[in-house]
């Protein structure tokens, strides 16, 4: 039997409920799972705004995880909120640099409301603090780091 790489749920359906389902993750050398968080929405709209849920996305081999992580997360989960520039990682703390502080809307960060900061905060902080090198996450613009 010849498996191709991907994402694959294994799962049992008696009477048409699905039990057990499992993640497995097929892969080759030349390439690497990646484990995104993204905000859990049934959660967030009735009382956690900062919850969070993983999914798996196969990509092209690195040893820039932490850069490939953010790169998806800026194009998909958080693109309204800015442009995703870079990532250093500095005693344990990654410093993501956006390109702006302004949204492609126009809205600035700080006007946000408390539930969408949450949002991107937790989905930042649980992606990134998953890699061994990063204790915590810290958000910058050109202007300077981006209090909430």
């Amino acid at each position: 039997m010849n498996i191709t790489p991907g994402i694959y749920f294994i799962y049992t359906s008696p009477w048409g409920k699905i039990s057990n389902k499992v993640q497995f993750n097929v892969t080759t050398t030349d390439q690497t799972v990646l484990n995104l968080y993204l905000q859990d929405k049934e959660i967030a709209a009735t009382s956690d705004c900062g919850a969070t849920y993983p999914v798996s996305y196969l990509v092209p081999k690195t040893t820039s995880v932490a850069d490939a992580s953010l790169r998806i997360l800026f194009s998909k989960e958080l693109a309204r909120y800015g442009v995703y520039k870079s990532v250093s990682i500095v005693n344990g703390v990654a410093k993501v640099m956006l390109d702006s502080a302004e949204t492609p809307s126009s809205t600035y960060l700080r006007f946000l409301s408390s539930c969408e900061k949450m949002h991107i905060l937790a989905v930042l902080r649980d992606t990134l603090t998953q890699y061994s090198t990063i204790k915590s996450v810290e958000l910058y613009s050109p202007d300077g780091k981006i209090e909430f």
